[in-house]
């Protein structure tokens, strides 16, 4: 069985609330980078160089962390969940692959 394990880098937080809020930019370089996310609240998030989240972007579930690759220098937008009425954090922590 094959496991990847990552050196936890520098962790940024975003409010969580009623309008989109976006972090600021996320490494930098544009290469391929791996990230952590964790939310304290559903929330729905986007990403970009100027990103906007909606209630359509892509949905992230409150206290499980996900990994995703995203271009360094992109920033990340934070939108509360539908039919979430409470404010919370998302916490982006910039993630550097090394060997299992």
């Amino acid at each position: 069985m094959d496991f990847t394990s990552y050196t936890p880098g520098d962790t940024a937080k975003v409010a969580i609330g009623a309008t989109t809020t976006p972090s600021a930019a996320v490494g930098s370089g544009g290469a391929k980078i791996t990230v952590r996310l964790f939310a304290t609240v559903g929330a729905c998030i986007e990403f970009g160089d100027e990103p906007v989240a909606t209630a359509d972007s892509f949905e992230l579930a409150a206290g499980i962390p996900e990994y995703v690759d995203m271009l360094a220098g992109q920033k990340i937008a934070a939108i509360r969940g539908t039919g979430v009425s409470t404010s919370g954090v998302l916490k982006i922590t910039n993630c550097s692959k090394r060997a299992s």
